[in-house]
């Protein structure tokens, strides 16, 4: 199970699990509520490419992009495995393998192939590591070179006036960066919205030394 803010009207937290059918479903984590079940999860991104407000998911089962109600919002993504925030703005970029796509509701555009690097896992096709590792908001992605001799750091040069808080200061994001490599293979999520007209994030509240 995982949770995420879903952004939208009300801003529900939302905590995702999976049933013993595989179809996932959303909870109103207040309440235990469901929201909406959906057939194959693929994560809480929040794409939003026509300025919709809050997550959205899609499914290997589903022909769909849906919000978080369960309505149709859109075309189906190309890829549903990881996520990283890498361009200017706070829309979640797709990551997939060795490249990163934005999706777009005509076709994805391909922002970054990464050249003599492998993903692990087989056909899941996840990195090293994923994640905001330097400050900045926006993620870094760690692969292997294709030979398994380095791992290599692949981080964005698009400059951006959006300023949030380094992500490792949530402490929920701070605690997916950890179980990413080390238990729950999925992209880290933190505890607030980031998407198009997101509030402004909340100050962080962790010291470390």
């Amino acid at each position: 199970m995982r949770t995420s803010p879903t952004g939208g009207r009300g801003r529900r937290r939302v905590a995702y699990r999976r049933r013993p059918s595989f179809a996932p479903v959303t909870l109103v984590a207040a309440a235990g509520a469901v929201a909406a079940t959906l057939p194959g999860a693929a994560g809480p991104p929040a794409l939003g490419p026509d300025g919709r407000i809050g997550a959205e998911f899609w499914s290997a089962s589903d022909g769909n992009l849906r919000s978080v109600t369960g309505n149709v919002a859109g075309r189906k993504p190309s890829s549903m495995n990881f996520l990283a925030w890498w361009d200017a703005d706070p829309v979640r970029e797709l990551l997939d393998g060795t490249r990163i796509d934005k999706y777009g509701p005509d076709g994805d555009t391909r922002l970054l192939t990464g050249s003599g690097v492998a993903s692990n896992n087989g056909t899941k096709a996840t990195p090293a590591l994923s994640g905001d590792l330097f400050g900045d908001w926006r993620e870094e992605v760690i692969w292997r070179t294709s030979d398994n001799t380095r791992l290599r750091i692949h981080t964005t040069r698009d400059v951006t006036d959006r300023k949030i808080y380094t992500l490792q200061h949530d402490t929920q994001y701070r605690v997916a960066l950890a179980w990413q490599n080390t238990a729950y293979n999925q992209p880290p999520h933190p505890s607030f919205f980031i998407g198009d007209r997101m509030p402004t994030p909340p100050q962080p509240s962790i010291y470390v030394r």
